[in-house]
């Protein structure tokens, strides 16, 4: 397993800001999105000699971007999306990423059935990319429960759609998240992770997810992919030694792992 740190831990900082504590702090690999946070990486914006030349600088590399979710909207729109899809997919390829991550909108039938409906034709156009599509969960979206697992996977039944198990926000939403790991495994394909006190990000090691018990069940069970970290605290100004301590924290979990 790698670690990777996701963009959205500083959201304030641009590409190059970001790529320079996350090579300072030990990671080789971070996330980030094509919306949203100053390290976006979106091709319809991006200058893509500047981006290459930046993860050059800091020795950085790209494991897994986040693309626009599938939400219930006209045809036209629809269609549109995927099309902004299909390019960011080319555009991480280029970069050499292999994981492509999106949700679903609000829980509601009709958003269910546009994330199915999102997800099939992705993995359409991707059979022939070396790319994996990841179905994100999150507190109160489309993927919530295991039972939406259930209900997606009882109507896609394609290889190049896999799961991102974002350990935080099953903990927020009460799930199981052992019983998730031993039924899902074969199809998890990221990992996220946060240390958290209720719905709150807190810093590693302060917070009550036991990181260290679900990343050797992972382990254990043949997990051998990222552990994307995710850091979205109350007290910002601390954000940067909190990443810090992260990268020590997990890895610490990953050294010990690779001896047993």
């Amino acid at each position: 397993m790698e670690l990777s740190c996701s963009t959205c831990c500083i959201s304030e900082y641009d590409l190059d800001k970001a790529l320079n504590l996350f090579a300072s702090a030990g990671y080789r690999y971070f996330e980030t999105f094509t919306t949203w946070t100053g390290g976006q990486l979106d091709i319809h914006r991006a200058d893509k000699e500047s981006v290459k030349q930046k993860l050059a600088k800091y020795g950085m590399a790209l494991s897994s971007l986040n693309i626009e979710n599938f939400i219930a909207e006209d045809e036209s729109r629809f269609l549109e999306r995927l099309e902004r899809q299909k390019r960011n997919i080319q555009w991480a390829i280029e970069l050499g990423c292999q994981r492509i991550n999106f949700k679903g909108g609000k829980r509601t039938e009709a958003d269910m059935d546009a994330l199915i409906r999102g997800a099939m034709e992705l993995a359409r156009y991707c059979e022939k990319l070396p790319v994996e599509l990841c179905l994100a969960n999150h507190h109160g979206n489309r993927i919530e429960q295991i039972e939406d697992l259930d209900h997606i996977f009882s109507q896609i039944d394609h290889p190049k759609v896999r799961i991102l198990m974002d350990i935080g926000h099953y903990y927020s939403s009460q799930v199981d998240i052992p019983e998730l790991i031993k039924k899902y495994i074969s199809k998890i394909g990221l990992v996220h992770t946060k240390d958290q006190i209720g719905h709150q990000s807190v810093a590693f090691g302060k917070g009550n997810i036991d990181n260290d018990s679900l990343i050797r069940l992972l382990h254990g069970m043949g997990y051998d992919g990222f552990i994307v970290v995710e850091i979205e605290v109350e007290d910002k100004e601390n954000a940067t030694k909190y990443i810090q301590e992260a990268y020590v924290y997990l890895q610490r979990i990953l050294d010990k792992l690779a001896v047993s």
